[in-house]
């Protein structure tokens, strides 16, 4: 894949998100990652996508929703002090 990828910013408490939209010959999808902004860590995702061409509910802006939903759905558990691992 030698797409370049423009990404967008999604800011909630604790983390920033940046995702962008990609296209894989038929399949389309989404690269993202959160970063935990109290503490280091992240996550990154590929999403991918493969729809049929009659199906409404696979808009692009449908999918976009649903993994800004996704993105803000995660939640970055806190370091217990006491914890020494």
């Amino acid at each position: 894949m030698d797409e370049k990828l423009d990404f967008e910013k999604v800011t909630q408490d604790g983390s920033e998100g940046y995702y962008a939209r990609f296209t894989y010959h038929d399949l389309f999808g989404y690269s993202a990652y959160i970063q935990n902004t109290n503490e280091s860590g992240g996550i990154f995702i590929k999403y991918s996508i493969q729809c049929q061409q009659s199906t409404k509910a696979c808009s692009d802006q449908s999918k976009e929703d649903a993994l800004i939903n996704w993105l803000k759905s995660i939640k970055f558990k806190e370091k217990d002090p006491d914890d020494i691992s």
